[in-house]
């Protein structure tokens, strides 16, 4: 469920990423975020004014949907597999994507039907829509919605972004790489693909709610200033970073090269903070990097093929040799691990470095018409040493091209994981009226002997298959807990897991030559940071490096792989004996057996004596998985794999070891269900395996989660210059003047059942260098049910704008609806945030600010057996209510099932909706807003199973007391 904010080719660019900043997939994350720019044009004039600018003088009007047809017109003209584009199934997903964007707006249409049931706030209509077959029609009858949401959404929606949502619903249903970049999101991408940009030369994290350097990159303008690692930059050109998050400082650091930033930076043993001034320079993002191993084997990391990684490379090798006195690389070891790809022309320009002949790769457009093979050229080819590919599963597009070159080619072996399998090519399409860009999928991409690796990936010749077998100690709680998995990469995101991706008819990829199951720790991650990682702690680097080094000195990939026995077969002997050592460790048996031919285990999940897990910090709770051996002869290496729609117990690995006959064996998990968590039936399948992932058996339950009492948060504030107030400086006139320091007090009540527990109140600068805050975060604590807690805020009124502008946000850091910000996606309702406008030179006066109340008066139980259902309650507000949506989702869909809207003097509204469950969970989430903007959020969780006897499943309300269902469930 996405959520809603509260208010021949044609000239283009082939890329092969995996993501950009908009895809559905986050594919990997980074420890910090580089700070620096693109230059000039970061902050671009609103969309009314830049679409505006594409017809002259007239305002944007979404009747135009120029965007839209320009798009629609690059689908209809080169996307790669025109079987897959279906004009009447673009429609219904376009207005699916508004519906979502602008909460005001409800859609319904029967699959293929005649007739379109339109709701935008208080209009209601019907219109006759047939089905849709070609781009004409599409663009018809969108253009008809578009004239009634321009007639009837108000003024205050962003109309350019109800464009976007229509081609982007289109879009999602080609496949997951076909995306209109939205501005932002398009510069962003502008600059990570140019490899370089404007800025500072540092990485920030945010530390304890504080702007911290990680650490600068070398011979970069802040690591000339003198900038260190831990550093707290607390203003940048004189405004306050107080509760300013990364993306806002990054704004402010990146910028035009020559241009100076003053930073001002706060250093533990320093009395007070100090300024930097340091002028911008060109930062590389994301540069080649390497450096020499023991043996004269080289080693180089591409992170990301941006527009001159070839030439850093280049760079990079001579450099290696020279620290090699000179003398060419016994080896490479080219480390593509975690990079999603780039640009194909620079993909090619690598490959072709350690290529004389050969293809690189050959891409087939639309109708199977193969438009282009590039080939490797002799000039300018590496000598001919050992080379390994280093690739992972986060390995993708690009990566692949170049791992599949040089494999296919018999210049290099593949070490690591299967990659991605992301085998498509993307060209972008700028829209100069705005800078977004459209990027479509054209064309396929083969690998050398016309390999397509879409939904495969390129598979390695020795798979390494990452174990962790530990303890880890909570650093918090000092609770130390076994860490143990052996399969946690299997499950991780490929291709083939997204919606609507290209599908190949090919077969399983080659089997690898040799597998080694390694020994890894829980640091792991953290020797990647640029600045101090240590390869010599890198046990895949190093095992490359062996590989290398016991291979002929110019080995192909057929020699060097011949040659590398000797060096699998020690490494799988010392990992496998470690292994066993630290299963030992845990009083567990991992030796291998011979298995009987049919298993006879069972497996069950203890919850304890109530059978049900609470919700909470306070109801952290040890559950165990228990396994018994009911047959005549022993089961080696027994564990089990949770496959559970429960995030917490999803993709659990418990392991059990050596069971005799009779003999039952259990392993713990500690669980600690956060605060807000919900009242809900969850399912899980436990699949029991060896270690050699031989099926041993299967079992299903269901598991019964109680939520807690959530709070309801109200609050009132005031601004005051009374010298009386602690921290305030002023005449106390009760009139906000430069040079005052203003205390900003803020009075949260909770009117809700349950008490806070973490209760904040924050406030974030707006207003730039007219403000300097001093106390930006006040920590409430716990407020029981109709108690109230006062925090007092602090700025200084430096400049002397005639308005002050602050937001505002009051809310709990953990007892909020977790199912509905987190399952359903509606993550600003986690808290109330406003907008205060103070003005200068005037008199202040308070203002109390309720948010609306939602109750949920009747709701199915959390297990039925009966698909139709009915849903109802109340909104209500002390001023007016806008509007009551409901959504409903399951395992692999969504619905806005209703909207009704208030008026600026309803202050009661009465909802019901019925809805048709889908099997298995179905969450329901209510919300209502207010004329204000404020909100209340709820959600309802039913699992349906249609097996169930009408009336013989638990009735697990959500006012049934704690502990309601015996141990011995009927659930089971």
């Amino acid at each position: 469920m996405s959520r809603f904010s509260r208010s021949g080719l044609a000239r283009g660019v082939a890329v092969l990423s995996l993501a950009g900043p908009s895809s559905l997939l986050l594919y990997h994350l980074a420890s910090g975020v580089a700070a620096g720019g693109a230059g000039e044009g970061l902050v671009p004039p609103t969309l009314r004014e830049t679409l505006g600018a594409a017809v002259g003088s007239q305002p944007y009007s979404l009747t135009r949907l120029f965007l839209l047809k320009r798009a629609m017109d690059r689908v209809d003209e080169s996307y790669v597999d025109p079987s897959r584009v279906s004009w009447d199934d673009m429609y219904d997903a376009a207005l699916n994507q508004v519906e979502r964007r602008v909460p005001e707006a409800l859609f319904r249409r029967e699959p293929k039907g005649s007739v379109l049931h339109v709701t935008i706030g208080s209009f209601v209509t019907s219109v006759g829509v047939g089905e849709i077959k070609t781009k004409g029609q599409f663009m018809q009858e969108t253009a008809r919605v578009a004239a009634l949401l321009q007639t009837h959404l108000s003024d205050e929606v962003p109309f350019p972004e109800v464009e976007y949502a229509l081609i982007n619903g289109a879009l999602s249903t080609l496949d997951p790489h076909s995306i209109l970049l939205e501005p932002e999101d398009s510069r962003e991408m502008e600059v990570e693909n140019s490899g370089e940009f404007g800025g500072l030369g540092i990485t920030i994290v945010m530390r304890e709610g504080r702007l911290t350097v990680e650490y600068p990159l070398e011979e970069t303008p802040a690591w000339k200033a003198g900038v260190q690692p831990d550093d707290r930059i607390v203003r940048i050109n004189g405004e306050s970073t107080l509760n300013m998050d990364i993306n806002e400082a990054v704004s402010r650091l990146r910028g035009k090269v020559g241009d100076p930033v003053t930073v001002t930076i706060e250093r533990d043993g320093w009395k007070e903070p100090k300024d930097f001034v340091i002028i911008r320079d060109k930062i590389k993002m994301n540069p080649v990097i390497g450096e020499l191993l023991a043996g004269g084997v080289g080693y180089v990391r591409i992170n990301n093929f941006h527009a001159v990684v070839s030439a850093d490379l280049a760079t990079l090798l001579d450099q290696l040799r020279v620290k090699n006195n000179n003398q060419e690389l016994r080896g490479l070891v080219l480390d593509l691990r975690g990079n999603p790809g780039g640009y194909l022309h620079q993909a090619i320009e690598v490959s072709d470095m350690f290529l004389s002949s050969g293809t690189i790769v050959s891409t087939v457009e639309r109708f199977n018409r193969r438009v282009d093979s590039k080939s490797a050229t002799s000039a300018g080819t590496e000598a001919n040493y050992p080379m390994v590919v280093l690739v992972n599963t986060n390995s993708a597009s690009a990566s692949e091209i170049v791992a599949g070159a040089l494999r296919n080619n018999g210049r290099a072996a593949v070490v690591g994981e299967r990659t991605f399998g992301k085998g498509s090519v993307q060209n972008l399409y700028p829209n100069n009226e705005d800078d977004s860009q459209l990027k479509l999928t054209v064309a396929r991409y083969l690998t050398p002997g016309d390999q397509s690796i879409q939904s495969v990936g390129v598979p390695p010749d020795v798979l390494l298959e990452q174990s962790i077998v530990e303890t880890h100690t909570d650093k918090e709680t000092n609770k130390t807990d076994p860490v143990v998995t052996l399969f946690w990469r299997e499950r991780l995101t490929r291709e083939a897991d997204l919606d609507h991706h290209l599908g190949d008819a090919l077969p399983p990829a080659d089997a690898p030559v040799y597998a080694v199951r390694t020994l890894n720790h829980l640091d792991v991650e953290e020797n990647t940071r640029r600045d101090r990682r240590d390869l010599s702690k890198d046990n895949e680097v190093q095992l490359c490096r062996e590989l290398i080094l016991a291979a002929p000195p110019k080995a192909n990939r057929a020699e060097l792989l011949a040659a590398a026995g000797k060096v699998v077969t020690t490494t799988q002997r010392a990992q496998s004996d470690e292994i066993k050592a630290a299963f030992q460790s845990f009083g567990i048996d991992w030796t291998a057996g011979d298995q009987p031919a049919q298993p006879q285990l069972t497996v069950s999940l203890d919850l304890g004596p109530d059978a049900v897990l609470l919700a909470g910090e306070a109801q952290e709770e040890l559950i165990y998985v228990k396994v018994t051996n009911n047959g005549p002869a022993p089961v080696f290496q027994v564990m089990a794999i949770a496959d559970s729609t429960a995030s917490w117990l999803d993709g659990g690995e418990f392991f059990f070891g050596r069971i005799d006959p009779g003999q039952t064996k259990v392993w713990p998990k500690r669980v600690q269900l956060p605060e807000g968590y919900r009242d809900s039936v969850e399912q899980v399948t436990f699949k029991l395996q060896d270690g050699q992932r031989r099926v041993l058996g299967e079992e299903d339950e269901l598991v019964r989660t109680v939520g807690q009492l959530l709070p309801r948060l109200s609050y009132a504030w005031s601004a005051t210059d009374a010298p009386a107030v602690k921290g305030t400086k002023g005449d106390g006139d009760g009139v906000i003047e430069p040079g005052e320091t203003i205390a900003l007090r803020i009075d949260v009540t909770n009117n809700g059942p349950g008490p806070t527990d973490e209760a904040f109140a924050r406030v974030k600068n707006r207003a730039g260098t007219a403000i300097d805050l001093k106390v930006g975060l006040a920590e409430l604590g716990v407020i029981p049910p109709g108690e109230k807690r006062t925090a007092e805020l602090l700025f200084e009124v430096k400049g002397a704008a005639p308005m002050l502008e602050l937001e505002l946000t009051v809310g709990d850091q953990d007892r909020y609806d977790h199912a509905a910000v987190w399952l359903g996606g509606f993550y600003d309702y986690a808290t109330q945030t406003v907008d205060l406008k103070l003005p200068i030179s005037q008199p202040l006066r308070a203002t109390t600010l309720a948010p609306p109340t939602l109750s949920v008066t009747n709701s199915p139980p959390l297990y039925v057996g009966d698909a139709e259902v009915v849903l109802s309650g109340l909104a209500e507000d002390d001023v007016g209510l806008r509007d009551v949506i409901i959504y409903q989702a399951w395992e692999d869909g969504e619905e806005k099932l209703f909207y009704q809207g208030g008026g600026t003097s309803l202050r009661s509204l009465p909802w019901t909706v019925d809805a048709t469950l889908k099997e298995g969970r179905n969450l329901f989430v209510v919300l209502t807003r207010d004329d204000m903007g404020l909100t209340d959020i709820r959600s309802v969780s039913v699992w349906y199973d249609p097996d169930a006897a009408q009336g013989a499943s638990p009735q697990a309300s959500l006012t049934q007391p704690l502990g309601g269902w015996p141990a011995t469930s009927a659930l089971r």
